[in-house]
């Protein structure tokens, strides 16, 4: 009788997870802005398709990706950096697919030759300077900043930073190796202080008085510009912006960009994604949402955007980057910026984004574990001991079996056991033919949960 109770709502639960792989989407994105996820919404009103979209460090998707290998669900990875998409590509993750709009609409520098992922949206790393102690004639280069006249006036995030690693292959791929390390060694010794935040906390220290200048993505000034909080507001017009190497070889831009993933279980849904998010509505609500330049040559720039004035962009292609980044990786990280990496990004990473979901489920899962304790250990402890019924006595022995088990084991059998890629869930998909989801069927999240999971469309 018990065994026939489990296996009925063993059934229960798989059956009631099961959706039809043509009706989804599964996208591990790196970019974390609620304008995308309101499109991706949009896309399942407009076409049925449900968009599951699971949110974490684009270098933790990567790595994901990797280890699940065929056996992966996701269909898309969604980036902030054409640095992690070249990586990714690197890896064998992405393939090739066919768009004859993303061929029309997307400029050839803001996506990859072989077809394989293309950009969003795009954003400039620009120089910001206070308007009070720099005027624009003082600037012209990135090369520039490592001259001796800016000393203790630069301010610039963390090297670990995505956007610094893809500017720093640019220089590569534009000065050479040697004179690209001579340029961040200039750089550091000229910093106003250790890097510490993200290009909106160098806009405030500029305003606060530390340093002159800043290296900043331009969506960080928009940002800042048409913040609610009018203290934001201030401090952004204190700074102005320059576009850096508008003599030679223009300004470096990137882009946030979007991959087909290797092993994509639904790719033509995949693909109607991509397209829908190049329409020329998505795309003004993506520029205008963010204060970033549109990807598509159909869509006009925000009126913020226009504001500052055309520029020229860098025509290197950002897929040729791919033989720089880990030389310029190696710029960053060695003697010569050394000095880069040692800074608070990381753990102000960790404290925002990922230790208060560890907190909050470690919380869940005591209470779980105190109440599933209580309630079927006391049952059945008394059970046990009141009554006397056949198997009792395996009983006393198998209640307290659990105990000789380590918990951390424990978990990470049940974990295992329920991840997508098990053999458990491989055997369902490939035998019975049951849609095996990463969101269908329940899962054990433990101490350390998956990155963030979000179910956009139709409830």
């Amino acid at each position: 009788m018990i065994r026939k109770i489990f296996l009925t709502v063993l059934a229960a639960l798989l059956l009631a997870g099961c959706t039809s792989s043509d009706e989804v989407i599964n996208i591990y994105s790196g970019r974390h802005y609620e304008a995308a996820e309101d499109l991706f919404r949009e896309f399942t009103r407009q076409t049925g398709i449900q968009v599951n979209l699971v949110k974490a460090d684009t270098d933790q998707l990567i790595k994901r990706l990797d280890l699940e290998g065929a056996g992966s669900p996701a269909d898309l990875l969604i980036t902030v950096d054409a640095g992690r998409l070249i990586t990714a590509k690197s890896l064998d993750l992405l393939q090739a697919f066919q768009s004859e709009l993303v061929n029309e609409v997307v400029p050839p520098s803001y996506r990859d030759t072989d077809g394989t992922w293309t950009g969003l949206t795009v954003r400039a790393r620009v120089i910001v300077y206070h308007k009070d102690r720099v005027g624009p004639a003082d600037l012209s280069t990135y090369e520039a900043l490592a001259g001796p006249e800016w000393r203790g006036r630069v301010l610039v995030r963390s090297s670990q930073n995505h956007y610094n690693q893809t500017l720093m292959a640019s220089m590569v791929a534009a000065l050479g190796p040697e004179a690209a390390e001579s340029w961040v060694r200039g750089l550091v010794e000229n910093m106003a202080r250790s890097p510490q935040g993200n290009d909106r906390d160098q806009v405030k220290a500029l305003a606060a008085g530390t340093g002159d200048v800043a290296i900043v993505n331009t969506y960080y000034m928009g940002l800042l510009l048409n913040s609610p909080n009018a203290e934001e507001r201030g401090v952004a017009q204190k700074t102005g912006i320059l576009f850096p190497n508008q003599n030679d070889r223009g300004t470096h831009v990137n882009i946030s960009g979007i991959g087909l993933t290797r092993h994509a279980p639904n790719s033509n849904n995949a693909i109607r994604l991509i397209e829908f998010m190049l329409s020329n509505t998505s795309q003004k609500i993506l520029s205008e949402a963010n204060c970033e330049y549109p990807v598509s040559v159909r869509v006009p720039w925000p009126e913020q955007l226009l504001e500052w004035g055309a520029f020229r962009a860098d025509t290197l292609r950002l897929s040729e980057l791919q033989p720089h980044l880990q030389e310029a990786m190696l710029s960053l990280t060695g003697p010569a910026g050394s000095e880069t990496c040692f800074s608070d990004e990381v753990w102000s990473h960790i404290l925002r984004n990922l230790l208060p979901a560890y907190v909050l489920n470690t919380i869940w899962l005591m209470l779980g574990v105190a109440l599933l304790t209580f309630l079927m250990g006391v049952s059945t402890a008394w059970l046990v001991s009141m009554y006397r019924f056949p198997g009792r006595r395996v009983f006393e022995w198998a209640l307290i079996l659990p105990i000789a088990i380590p918990g951390y084991i424990n978990g990470f059998a049940w974990a295992g056991m329920l991840d997508y890629t098990s053999p458990l869930y491989a055997w369902l998909r490939s035998n019975l033919g049951i849609d095996t989801g990463p969101y269908n069927l329940p899962r054990q999240h433990l101490l350390l949960p998956p990155p963030r999971q979000t179910r956009t469309g139709n409830p």
